[in-house]
């Protein structure tokens, strides 16, 4: 193997290297097959995707079951790390859902950006971490981030409609 291989393995947490291969994973996944395409049909019109052709109940299915499996890795590997509790994932229900905003996704779906999501993610990082080193509390970071989300909401909305 090349020594770069090895440099960037040493060099690089490993988390990374997976999060970067499941990301273009999901990128080719959603933009170069028939179920990504067929995933994308169902979001933007459920009823246009039927009349196409697409099964939009095994796609449906499909996607809450893979959705499903994502999810419950994700609590596994957070409750290894952290210990298991009931409300273990609730510091994380904010930052989802201004990711998914600030990176350009439709929040009605059809419309995925996955590196405008890894944008959205680096920016929320930088943000929170510029709070936290403000010292700002916990409450008034909430607030930021929903206004944050609003006002994203707000501008992607006057630009759809002209």
């Amino acid at each position: 193997s090349p020594d770069w291989v090895l440099i960037a393995y040493l060099t690089l947490p490993v988390l990374a290297i997976v999060c970067v291969l499941l990301a273009a994973g999901a990128a080719l996944l959603l933009h170069y097959t028939m179920f990504g395409r067929s995933i994308q049909a169902v979001g933007q019109n459920i009823r246009a995707a039927n009349l196409a052709g697409v099964h939009t109940t095994r796609v449906t299915m499909a996607v809450y079951v893979i959705s499903g499996v994502l999810a419950s890795m994700a609590g596994v590997l957070l409750a290894a790390n952290t210990g298991a509790s009931l409300q273990m994932s609730d510091p994380y229900l904010l930052n989802s859902v201004a990711v998914v905003v600030l990176g350009g996704s439709l929040m009605a779906g059809g419309k995925s950006n996955l590196t405008g999501v890894w944008g959205g993610a680096l920016f929320l990082t930088l943000l929170v971490t510029l709070l936290n080193v403000l010292q700002v509390d916990i409450a008034l970071q909430n607030i930021v981030k929903g206004v944050l989300i609003i006002l994203v909401l707000a501008l992607a909305g006057d630009r759809r409609e002209s």
